[in-house]
């Protein structure tokens, strides 16, 4: 089972390039706090885990960044929900998401 301790393992490699894209074009005196940085780094991740991926159906990625970017919202501590997520990826379970009628649920997600 892929957990928080992986995916700190998998993250750390990538943060300080993460976190240099995220400072790009901002003043010299901007800061942003942990828990920006930890949701920015840890999208960028996922786009590129996923993307790498080049069997993972475009439609798959989607409502699994989606997945991400809705259930963070309401947990403190989003390392875990991304190696949930992750996991749901890995072991290639459906997803269970609610659409409402006739609304295409791609067009509700947010690329980081």
């Amino acid at each position: 089972m892929y957990n928080k301790e992986q995916l700190l393992l998998e993250l750390e490699p990538h943060k300080a390039r993460f976190e240099a894209k995220m400072r790009e074009g901002q003043p010299p005196q901007w800061r942003a706090n942990q828990r920006t940085i930890d949701l920015y780094c840890i999208g960028l991740f996922l786009i590129e885990k996923f993307e790498a991926d080049t069997n993972l159906p475009e439609d798959r990625r989607h409502r699994l960044i989606w997945l991400f970017n809705r259930t963070v919202r309401a947990e403190d501590d989003p390392f875990i929900v991304a190696a949930n997520v992750v996991e749901t990826y890995i072991s290639g379970k459906e997803l269970a998401l609610k659409e409402k009628e006739g609304v295409d649920i791609r067009l509700r997600m947010v690329r980081l």
